[in-house]
């Protein structure tokens, strides 16, 4: 009990940061997010598509194809390191958490809230490909989770602690 007492802060905190950073994309500006609002209406309003992409792998080769550029980089890092604490943060701030299913079946019900959030403010996009990225980032940050604990838990186990 006294452990998550020091975990919920921290995973409250890094829920913040997913939905100012990554769902609303909040840089500082006010008037930054209503032009972007404005331009993703502008471009459905002449039809050249939706704020969503469903075809799984359809941005990632762009990315892929365009890793020289500092962009694709960034957005492929980011993609993956921005939901790894999600699941290095979840099982010990939420004990039912600590089974690989929960921390995947909360960690994919966030990824897909952010996605629907951003399709629907226009905020951003829907986009299955981060999802590809998102989730085993999340997954992969259980499994740290997971390393972590019987490493720590081992040595405490052997110091007699």
């Amino acid at each position: 009990m006294k452990e998550r007492k020091l975990w919920r802060p921290l995973l409250a905190a890094y829920a913040l940061f997913l939905f100012a950073a990554v769902a609303v994309k909040f840089d500082g500006s006010l008037a930054g997010l209503a032009a972007r609002r404005a331009r993703w209406a502008d471009w459905i309003a002449h039809g050249w598509g939706g704020n969503w992409n469903l075809i799984p792998f359809a941005s990632l080769r762009v990315q892929l194809a365009q890793l020289p550029q500092a962009w694709a980089w960034q957005n492929l890092l980011a993609n993956v390191l921005a939901f790894l604490p999600l699941g290095l943060l979840l099982p010990p701030a939420v004990p039912r958490c600590r089974s690989l299913r929960w921390t995947a079946a909360v960690s994919l019900a966030v990824i897909l809230s952010i996605e629907v959030f951003q399709l629907l403010t226009r905020l951003g996009s829907f986009d299955v490909d981060d999802l590809l990225l998102n989730f085993p980032a999340a997954l992969l940050g259980w499994g740290l989770w997971r390393l972590l604990e019987r490493t720590i838990g081992r040595a405490h186990r052997s110091s007699g602690g």
